[in-house]
């Protein structure tokens, strides 16, 4: 996980910190803990429900108990206890939370276990006070690690459970459990909902208790450290039920802060005893909502502030009549210009003074030359901020920043940075326009920059769904980690925010990780949220990224199936992608042909084309034959994308001749792509056939201008069968054709600054260099073997892989391995085609590393996950 996790700056993460505390651990205690035979089979671990004496499970459960209740200021009533054992790096606790705290000491190895958004690896010997309510688990390890038993201790306060003798529910809130949560052992708290055997004595734990008051007795305990929770009324947590708001209104009104629900019930409640005032009332509740919650916190500056109460005094108005909309309106001026207004106010004259100056703020602003210059267009807008000083109108550069965000490049990306900056003094940008940097910010790569904002948003900005949308969407946009998603979800929960389907949508669509897709059903399915279309499709990307089985895709179709969901052909462009990428083309073609008969739904040639294309991952001729068919006979035209599977399916299968006579009969009516003659020239290469690769060639440059990736491939069909003059004829052909080759050129994005670095072949750089070897070890280790065939053999062959480690596209590579965040997509981009050792470092890389690489090449783009590329080795 890394520091790249540790993102938010909430008072739970420091308080957590303080919670960790030692307990000591008798020398060959895990040795112990394994050999029991209370061990039970769960999912993926095994637990051992601590229900009868142990001889050494009891004296450290006492002591951690004790140790605990120190770090807590009071003696912790224990509930109970389950033992957890991880037996290798495989062995994983699902993201979980309880409602009450949990105490857990290791034993054993040492293994990262993420506690909300922060991952803590704790010691044998070392435990950790994990506070209710906050989410937490144990997640999978890359790297190897020995077994190691977490002991568990459930425990309350007296304020939460009354007094003791514990027995019957202690818990004083009787809502069911999470899914996850009913893993363990303390569901025996609810009465009948778990068998008496694994019901602890309540003799053993009440001992436990008195021991630890014993123990405590006369100490002075440190003062009790509580997380501080906003008091909200009951009445505000959600708007009153016979008001009839749809869902989508209630989890906007969810978001606000708490004094932002009291102005907006206050608005609301005027027009909800009369709705003749409103044609839809929903609209007009979002309206409100989106107003204050952008208006609300702000303040004026003490001198106006000052000035205005001396105007209003004698006028019978006093500053509470201003609504906040007003406030807010006025705070966002320049304060020169605000105070010009303060100044000319005749407060007696006018009959609603929020109104009048709203009024009186509008007009000022229609005199902003930044306001006009945004009638003209982006360019007179930089010249004019550029031209201007200090502070602008709040307005104007809300309207600024809209505009900038629009345009999804880096250099307006900047502009509407930097007018964050410019904002009046007592006024902060609304939460809208946070929301728009946000969702921009994926778009140009900058989701770095994105989390830095959201760390320093203002205190009186409440976080809403789209906020949270926003920044999952600029997290998966940008190739941001799989963690850093993890961390967000975690804080929305905190915020008690719900998700809805589009943000399960994209969350999905940034995983790879099968297990966390689960979770996340799990938890649609407690929350009563049904899939939509969007999630099925982004469920089975998941699925596909993450290189599952076909278990797992037909498991998504029996979702699907049981949704009331109408599915399209793009779900089902995502399914047979998956099913390829399990290397099942019979479930491919078995998917095909059942669509109009079980699925209801009319293929299309985008469907018919990726079917095609994972034939020829494959090499199954058959099974794109049968796929063409079944496309006949539906009567769908293909289109220059299917002429080049169907071309790439004979190619990668050895059946040159078939591919050739593809290749010529529909190059008479369609101009084919690059990719096609690349597919043909792939096969006269790997089948030694240096006199179809000249044909093939000499064809594409009498079609048109060609890349140089044509030649290259002819070229070393031409060498590779000996065929010195085939060689100098392709250099010939290219030097008339007037193609140049390209150096071989490299280029990443940072994404922290947006910089776009370069790469050139050569060992010039010492800090890259050192990357490249620390890469190259590790792609050894896993069982990269560099293609030497691609040089001279007459070159030793030690030069030779040192000519291969340092080819640009590596560089790219181990330069942002290095330096981009832990788990986060990287994309190189490259001037000329991808080379076969390259391709295969990448796809080494993409298992080794645990991450979705990409290449965007001359000829295609390359996405590498779990050690597999979406081209199928031919390209």
């Amino acid at each position: 996980f890394g520091p790249s996790v540790r993102v938010f700056d909430c008072q739970w993460v420091s308080r957590m910190a303080s919670g960790i505390f030692k307990v000591r651990v008798p020398d060959g205690a895990l040795q112990v803990l394994l050999d029991g035979d209370g061990w039970v089979p769960s999912k993926k671990r095994c637990l051992w429900h601590y229900v009868q004496p142990h001889p050494l499970v009891e004296p450290l459960v006492r002591k951690l108990l004790v140790r605990g209740s120190r770090v807590a200021g009071e003696p912790l009533i224990p509930l109970s206890c389950v033992l957890s054992r991880y037996d290798d790096e495989s062995s994983i606790c699902p993201t979980h939370n309880h409602i009450f705290s949990q105490l857990t000491l290791v034993v054993g190895a040492a293994r990262p276990m993420l506690i909300g958004d922060s991952a803590l690896v704790l010691q044998e010997g070392q435990a950790v006070h994990v506070e209710a309510g906050v989410p937490h688990g144990v997640p999978e390890q890359r790297s190897p690690c020995g077994a190691r038993v977490s002991v568990n201790l459930f425990v309350a306060t007296r304020a939460q459970v009354g007094t003791p003798p514990l027995s019957g529910c202690l818990l004083t809130s009787r809502q069911p459990l999470e899914p996850s949560t009913q893993l363990c052992a303390f569901r025996w708290a609810r009465p009948g909902a778990l068998d008496a055997a694994l019901r602890p004595a309540d003799d053993m734990l009440f001992n436990h208790w008195l021991a630890c008051c014993e123990a405590l007795n006369g100490e002075t305990l440190p003062p009790t450290k509580r997380a501080k929770r906003a008091v909200v009324p009951r009445a505000l947590a959600v708007l009153p039920p016979e008001w009839g708001v749809d869902r989508r209104v209630a989890l906007d009104f969810a978001g606000l802060s708490t004094g932002a629900k009291e102005t907006c019930i206050q608005r609301l409640q005027k027009v909800a005893n009369d709705r003749t005032k409103v044609r839809d009332f929903n609209k007009f509740c979002s309206s409100v909502i989106k107003s204050v919650g952008d208006s609300f916190g702000a303040e004026l500056q003490p001198q106006l502030r000052e000035a205005l109460d001396a105007k209003l005094a004698g006028s019978g108005w006093t500053f509470a009549d201003l609504d906040s909309t007003a406030i807010g309106a006025l705070a966002g001026l320049p304060h020169r210009i605000a105070a010009e207004i303060v100044s000319s106010l005749n407060p007696a004259a006018v009959s609603n003074l929020s109104a009048f100056v709203t009024g009186c703020v509008k007009r000022n602003r229609a005199a902003d030359p930044v306001a006009r210059a945004l009638a003209s267009g982006w360019d007179e807008v930089v010249q004019v901020l550029a031209r201007s000083n200090g502070e602008l109108h709040s307005e104007t550069l809300v309207q600024v920043i809209k505009l900038a965000c629009g345009r999804h490049t880096p250099e307006a990306f900047e502009v509407a940075c930097s007018a964050l900056e410019r904002f009046p003094s007592g006024c902060t940008p609304p939460l809208s326009t946070y929301n728009s940097i946000f969702k921009a910010a994926g778009r140009v790569g900058r989701w770095p920059k994105a989390m830095d904002l959201f760390n320093h948003l203002p205190g009186h900005l409440q976080p809403n769904r789209y906020t949270y949308t926003a920044l999952l969407d600029a997290v998966v946009r940008g190739g941001g980690p799989q963690a850093m998603l993890v961390a967000l979800w975690n804080d929305m929960q905190r915020n008690g925010l719900a998700a809805d389907q589009q943000l399960y949508s994209t969350m999905l669509q940034g995983c790879s990780d099968a297990g966390v897709a689960d979770d996340l059903l799990g938890e649609m399915d407690w929350q009563d949220v049904e899939p939509n279309l969007e999630v099925l499709t982004s469920l089975v990307g998941c699925y596909r990224r993450a290189g599952s089985s076909t278990a797992k895709v037909w498991e998504a179709l029996k979702l699907a199936k049981r949704c009331t969901v109408t599915l399209d052909s793009q779900f089902f462009v995502q399914v047979v992608m998956a099913l390829g990428f399990a290397n099942d083309i019979g479930a491919v073609v078995l998917v095909v042909e059942s669509l109009r008969t079980i699925y209801n739904v009319n293929p299309d040639v985008f469907l018919y084309t990726a079917a095609i294309s994972q034939c020829a991952r494959a090499g199954d001729v058959l099974g794109a034959e049968t796929i063409i068919r079944q496309m006949q006979s539906d009567g769908i035209a293909p289109n220059e994308h299917t002429h080049c599977a169907i071309i790439a399916a004979y190619s990668k299968a050895s059946r040159l001749t078939k591919a050739v006579e593809y290749f010529e009969k529909v190059g008479k009516d369609v101009t084919l792509p690059i990719e096609a003659y690349c597919s043909i020239l792939s096969g006269c290469r790997a089948l030694l056939d240096n006199k179809c690769a000249l044909q093939v060639l000499n064809k594409a440059r009498q079609q048109g201008p060609v890349k140089s990736a044509c030649y290259t491939l002819a070229r070393q069909a031409c060498s590779i069968a000996g065929d010195d003059v085939g060689s100098a004829k392709v250099d010939k052909w290219q030097k008339q054709d007037g193609v140049p080759t390209h150096v071989p050129t490299s280029t990443v994005d940072d994404p922290s600054t947006g910089g776009r670095l370069e790469f050139q072949p050569g060992n010039d750089d010492p800090s890259v260099a050192q990357c490249v070897k620390c890469m190259m070890a590790r792609l050894k280790s896993a069982g990269h073997d560099p293609r030497l065939w691609q040089y001279d053999p007459q070159i030793a062959p030690e030069e030779r892989e040192d000519r291969l480690k340092y080819h640009t596209e590596k560089k790219a590579l181990a330069w942002a391995l290095t330096h981009f965040p832990q788990g986060s997509c990287i994309t190189v981009r490259k001037t000329i085609r991808c080379c076969v050792d390259c391709h295969n470092a990448f796809k080494v890389a993409s298992r080794a590393y645990g991450r979705t690489l990409r290449i965007l090449d001359q000829v295609r783009m390359h996405e590498f996950s779990a050690g597999k590329c979406s081209c199928g080795d031919w390209w």
